[in-house]
């Protein structure tokens, strides 16, 4: 009898887990979640393999295949960079860009001088 309530309950709490993980990413099926989850790590994995990106701290978020990148970069040929790797990446459907530039050449655009 003890062993079928201990049973009883832990489906209980699998279930409840399972409920809201699945509220959590609705509509989407249980292979749209693992995919991204599976293209998310790979392109966190290049980013940090590069030595010039390695540095930064980007956010990688996926949804559908479509990976979106924010964080703050230095330098702008930084940019294209990422981009281009996060592209190399199976299973990327499209990039949304959100990465910032900032520093120095954020000041010398806006027609600032760096050394003030």
């Amino acid at each position: 009898m003890y062993r079928a309530l201990c049973l009883l309950g832990l489906a209980a709490l699998l279930s409840a887990g399972c409920k809201a993980y699945v509220e959590e990413d609705a509509g989407r099926t249980a292979g749209e979640v693992i995919d991204d989850v599976s293209i998310k790590a790979r392109v966190k994995a290049a980013l940090i393999r590069d030595e010039e990106l390695s540095g930064f701290r980007i956010k990688v978020d996926v949804d559908k295949g479509v990976v979106r990148l924010r964080g703050k970069i230095k330098r702008p040929e930084l940019r294209p960079r990422a981009l281009e790797l996060v592209r190399g990446v199976r299973g990327v459907v499209d990039i949304v860009d959100k990465l910032e530039l900032v520093g120095s050449e954020t000041r010398e655009s806006n027609g600032e001088d760096a050394s003030s």
